[in-house]
């Protein structure tokens, strides 16, 4: 996993990832240890597993923000995690399809 990631030095400002499911955070956080000492890093997921409790501390002390949809439940939010509706967007796109 080491030196997969490489940040070009320059345009240091904000700096988000965008993953389809967050289990263990390990992808998350060797991708912030690069980008090191950024302090604007936000983190937006599908599916936020969040199964060890430890890397869900670590990311959460590590990021900005964690936004992830609420496909799964989540039961235990920290303050900085944000839980947004997919099913609005889903159904739209459902009602959409059997107009036609």
């Amino acid at each position: 996993m080491s030196g997969i990631f490489t940040i070009p030095p320059y345009e240091k400002k904000i700096y988000i990832f965008i993953d389809d499911i967050i289990d263990t955070g390990k992808t998350l956080l060797n991708a912030a240890e690069t980008c090191q000492p950024i302090s604007q890093m936000h983190i937006y997921a599908t599916h936020g597993l969040l199964s060890q409790h430890s890397s869900f501390i670590k990311l959460n002390n590590q990021f900005k923000s964690i936004t992830v949809t609420d496909t799964l439940q989540q039961p235990n939010i920290a303050p900085k995690v944000r839980v947004i509706s997919c099913w609005e967007p889903f159904l739209k796109a459902i009602k959409g399809v059997c107009a036609v």
